[in-house]
């Protein structure tokens, strides 16, 4: 499935060997050994928040976002298809209006130990 989409969706496929396409969110969590970007494509319906969670504990926190509204995952490891306990929650979040990580938005959600969820605009 991640594959599939490294080769479908347009913020891979279509350009990601474009530097402009790509930003991080936080590279800096050491304390709580998460790694969160970007990948923007043509339109904001095709940015991608990537959150990494390298931790042995479930991570609840506010992620940078640059678009307002609602966010949903497209891809979570932790979950039941992929032999996982989908213990992260939800699947939508909104945005609200105080920015992080140098964001004008921001998103709460979980990020399952030793995972990856994906998020795009809704």
């Amino acid at each position: 499935d991640l594959n599939h989409l490294y080769l479908s969706h347009p913020s891979w496929s279509d350009v990601d060997h474009k530097e402009d396409k790509f930003q991080w969110i936080d590279c800096n969590d050491s304390d709580g050994q998460t790694i969160s970007f970007l990948k923007f494509g043509g339109s904001v319906g095709e940015t991608l928040l990537i959150a990494c969670n390298f931790s042995d504990q479930l991570v609840h926190r506010d992620w940078g976002c640059p678009h307002e509204g609602n966010w949903k995952v497209i891809f979570d490891s932790d979950g039941t298809d992929y032999g996982g306990q989908g213990s992260a929650g939800g699947i939508n979040f909104p945005s609200f209006n105080e920015g992080r990580n140098d964001q004008p938005f921001g998103l709460a959600f979980a990020v399952a130990r030793w995972s990856v969820r994906i998020l795009s605009p809704d």
